[in-house]
């Protein structure tokens, strides 16, 4: 019995000669609470099927319930009395109200009933689920097919860009040539046909004159140096003869007029060389726009 058990027995009041059947009945007495028929009853009519509730489960309850309330030979109407109240399935109900059949019947009627509705829901499952099946083929297709034309279609305006770009460029390119057809002058600087601006002569040093932005070929000191070379070879011919009738001997002069003999100094202004000519006469130098523009000079 143990410690506790002992304890507990000692403290119930013995009635009669103690034996092992009066000690359990007197425990039992004990611990067991009393029940109230009145509350059993209570819990027992207020039973009813939840929505979603299976009716086995139900039925269980009821039959637990109806334990505690004592209806002794009316306990089996009752408790087909509170399944036909109780059901939630009100077409179900109606027709057990029909007639006044037995609890097996009814609780046999309610199973199958249940049965069938899960059935048809399970049936429904399965045809919802091949909807759901053809529903996301049907998608699939829709959007492989919408792709391919947005494919399709963004290819298409690829090549109209494409194309829109290329005749651009074409365009481009024939007004360019077309402009620089339009912009060529016949340059005294080079002695070339060329685009305005674009002379191949400029920052370039002539080797005629030492200036810049001039070919030798087009140099306009060219003629005043040949001038000067001309007339001094035909001074120093003539002095020549002269001396030669007075004295019957030759003194002449065996160094020619150098065309390139002129006093320049290359300087260099604002990081670009320029060669100016020295005058010892002069007190300032001139430059022209053109030099002015090549210095960077406002």
């Amino acid at each position: 019995m143990g410690h506790d058990g002992l304890k507990l027995y000692n403290t119930i009041k013995k009635v009669g000669e103690e034996s092992v059947g009066t000690i359990l009945k007197s425990l039992e007495e004990y611990c067991i609470p009393k029940t109230n028929e009145t509350i059993e009853h209570f819990n027992f009519f207020n039973k009813k099927q939840h929505d979603g509730e299976q009716f086995d489960v139900c039925y269980t309850d009821l039959k637990k319930l109806i334990k505690g309330c004592n209806f002794g030979e009316a306990e089996n109407k009752i408790l087909r009395t509170q399944i036909v109240l109780g059901i939630f399935d009100k077409e179900t109900q109606t027709r057990l109200l029909r007639n006044d059949v037995a609890l097996n019947k009814v609780v046999s009627y309610c199973q199958s009933v249940e049965r069938a509705e899960s059935n048809r829901r399970m049936l429904i499952t399965g045809h919802e689920s091949d909807k759901t099946v053809h529903e996301v083929v049907n998608k699939y297709r829709t959007k492989e097919q919408n792709q391919n034309k947005s494919w399709k279609k963004d290819e298409s305006n690829q090549n109209q860009y494409n194309s829109s770009q290329t005749n651009q460029l074409n365009y481009r390119q024939m007004s360019k040539k077309r402009n620089s057809f339009n912009n060529m002058i016949n340059c005294n600087r080079c002695g070339s046909n060329h685009v305005y601006k674009n002379c191949p002569a400029y920052g370039k040093c002539c080797k005629n004159c030492n200036g810049y932005h001039n070919f030798a070929k087009v140099c306009k000191k060219k003629k005043q140096y040949d001038n000067k070379y001309e007339m001094k070879k035909a001074q120093e011919i003539k002095i020549e003869n002269r001396e030669e009738h007075d004295t019957f001997t030759v003194e002449s002069v065996h160094k020619l007029w150098s065309i390139k003999n002129e006093w320049c100094k290359t300087f260099e202004i604002n990081g670009k060389k320029i060669n100016f000519k020295l005058d010892s006469g002069a007190e300032i130098n001139t430059l022209s726009e053109e030099d002015c523009n090549y210095l960077g000079i406002q």
